[in-house]
């Protein structure tokens, strides 16, 4: 999917909009299903993981 048919979502974790897939990235990431470093921004996993788990948007 291409980055204009994607949506933004508000990320609680980089506080800011995001497109969609990239979120999914995020998260997919957290829990080592994708390498950590595909998200460089995401400085502690343990966090983020406990965010995305009560987010939702993926």
């Amino acid at each position: 999917m291409d980055a204009e048919n994607e949506m933004m979502v508000y990320c609680p974790i980089l506080k800011k909009e995001i497109y969609d897939g990239h979120c999914y990235d995020i998260v997919h990431c957290g829990y080592g299903e994708y390498k950590k470093d595909l998200c460089p921004e995401i400085t502690d996993w343990n966090a983020a993981i406990a965010t995305c788990a009560k987010c939702g948007k993926n």
